[in-house]
């Protein structure tokens, strides 16, 4: 959205970026969007492309099956199936995101809320200073919502 001029704020629950959690999968669609917001040589430069992964059972000493990755996937597929640490990937999302004048990440934003009294909506936080809103798409536990303000 920033890309199309529009403003952005991003919620942080945490108070800095931070590394947490251990390694991710990213899977070629993943990696195809993650492309898209200019991540392709932060992740190419921070991540390690399998040949394959073993399957286990747990009776069993050998692998039960090999899912060949590698060069088969990246053909198939357009983009290889990598993986990598967390905190890489934040890092490099958070670089993405600052190299951008209209998005703004907004940090320990534990209680917020959006609201559309008066011309536009805002957050706050607990230290409440009102930042206009145009359109917020925030992760909850029911998935992903988008919200409008209507113009």
């Amino acid at each position: 959205m920033a890309k199309f001029g529009a403003s952005v704020v991003i919620l942080e629950r945490n108070s800095a970026i931070a590394e947490f959690g251990a390694g991710l999968q990213i899977s070629p669609n993943a990696r195809h969007i993650l492309n898209q917001l200019g991540l392709d040589r932060a992740i190419a430069a921070n991540s390690f492309a399998p040949t394959g992964i073993d399957v286990y059972s747990s009776p069993h000493r050998s692998p039960v099956v090999t899912l060949e990755l590698g060069a088969v996937i990246a053909q198939r597929y357009g983009a290889p199936y990598v993986v990598m640490h967390r905190a890489d990937l934040v890092e490099a999302l958070y670089k993405t995101c600052r190299r951008f004048a209209n998005i703004d990440i907004i940090f320990d934003a534990h209680r917020w809320e959006a609201n559309a009294n008066g011309a536009e909506p805002y957050h706050r936080r607990a230290n409440p200073k009102p930042a206009p809103l145009r359109h917020r798409i925030c992760p909850d536990w029911r998935g992903w919502r988008s919200f409008q303000h209507p113009h």
